[in-house]
């Protein structure tokens, strides 16, 4: 099967609040112009892991007092 290029990737929320150990899997989109495609193939990585962990499915947990940024990835 040949797919669309994606061109953005989104969010449900901008920015969520988490409890020390409170896990939380949001809602991602991955969009090819307005085609919604699988999310299967982002990568996700977190700005400080010690802060919030990010595992490769995109589910989050707060680690730690603070601050991080979330960041999803395609192959393009």
């Amino acid at each position: 099967t040949v797919c669309e290029e994606p061109t953005r990737i989104a969010f449900e929320k901008t920015s969520l609040t988490l409890g020390i150990g409170q896990i939380v899997k949001p809602e991602v989109t991955l969009y090819a112009g307005e085609t919604k495609l699988t999310t299967e193939d982002l990568k996700f990585k977190s700005s400080n892991a010690k802060i919030v962990a990010v595992a490769a499915d995109g589910t989050i947990k707060g680690m730690a007092v603070g601050t991080a940024t979330i960041y999803a990835q395609t192959y393009n």
